[in-house]
């Protein structure tokens, strides 16, 4: 019983190693286009020139842009051969959670990025390289900006998995609270607390943050989040 684990875990270990190979493959035919979506959120609000200081630092951009696209896109892959590994060991509803956690915490996580990529990166970009309304105000201060593109390829890897990662984690735990948890006594606590939860994280991103736009946004995903909370809430409640 043993060996065959054993064997079905090697075969399962080789078979997502050459799905990675594959996938690093594609990548580095594909190169061009992998770096210019990455650069994609600079170019849809600035038309400048990068910066390449040494010639190793295409190397390197290469290296990181597909190392860590080749991880993100195979890890759904390594999720389904991990839950098929341990499918024997496992009861059907625990299997069933499990998929439910894993597909919602994914897609939020995808959104998240999505929006990041899209709209919270550029503001941040924008907010970084223009600098006239500052030297309008503040005469003395010359600021140049050197856009690197090895710098900025690791910042923007840096923000998304960040904030990419952080809430696939945040969801994951909240599912699993919430399925651990009894729904009716959930239900009462967020129908008779949420309005003062939303208000304390509110103050705690004034008090925290002096940048408007970051703001704006952290409040309005907040408050998107606990409605759906909420509304997950309600749904199981009513199925229930």
């Amino acid at each position: 019983m043993l060996f065959y684990y054993f064997s079905e875990f090697n075969y399962r270990l080789i078979y997502i190693f050459l799905s990675w190979i594959l996938c690093v493959l594609i990548l580095i035919i594909k190169i061009y286009i992998l770096l210019l979506l990455e650069t994609y959120p600079f170019f849809k609000i600035f038309l400048k020139k990068f910066l390449i200081t040494h010639t190793t630092d295409l190397v390197h951009i290469m290296y990181t842009l597909i190392l860590s696209t080749s991880l993100l896109f195979i890890l759904p892959f390594i999720m389904y051969h991990l839950m098929q590994f341990c499918k024997s060991s496992w009861y059907r509803y625990q299997l069933k959670a499990l998929k439910k956690i894993y597909n919602w915490s994914t897609l939020l996580f995808i959104n998240v990025m999505y929006v990041c990529y899209l709209f919270f990166v550029p503001l941040i970009l924008k907010f970084l390289i223009e600098w006239n309304a500052l030297e309008k105000i503040n005469s003395f201060l010359d600021i140049t900006v050197e856009l690197r593109l090895l710098n900025y390829i690791y910042w923007i890897l840096q923000i998304r998995y960040y904030i990419g990662n952080f809430s696939f984690f945040l969801a994951l735990f909240m599912l699993i609270f919430l399925f651990s948890m009894n729904i009716q006594k959930l239900y009462e606590f967020f129908n008779k607390y949420r309005k003062q939860i939303i208000f304390l994280n509110i103050m705690g991103f004034y008090i925290k943050s002096s940048w408007f736009f970051l703001q704006f946004f952290l409040i309005f995903f907040l408050l998107i989040f606990y409605e759906l909370v909420f509304l997950f809430i309600c749904y199981k409640k009513i199925k229930l």
